[in-house]
């Protein structure tokens, strides 16, 4: 166990020791250039999902639009002779 003193002494080298590690605290004008970036970054990768789900979206549609394309010359072919 601590003695009072001990456990003052201890309290005392932690908040000296935490004063001298704290980083450098930024300016306002850095902490809104910083939330600026950070929404930048958020935008830009709102834009590629967005691009992504589209080409997806896209490329599904035409899977489908060929696949359609194929069965109706197909049915043409063997179904609906003339």
């Amino acid at each position: 166990m601590m003695t009072p003193e001990e456990r003052h002494e201890l309290v005392l080298e932690i908040t000296q020791a935490l004063a001298c590690a704290q980083q450098p605290q930024l300016t306002e004008e850095e902490l809104r250039w910083v939330k600026l970036a950070i929404e930048a970054e958020a935008r830009k990768i709102r834009f590629r999902d967005a691009v992504i789900e589209k080409t997806l979206v896209g490329l599904a549609w035409l899977a489908i639009t060929g696949v359609g394309y194929i069965l109706l010359d197909w049915f043409k072919a063997h179904i609906f002779k003339p």
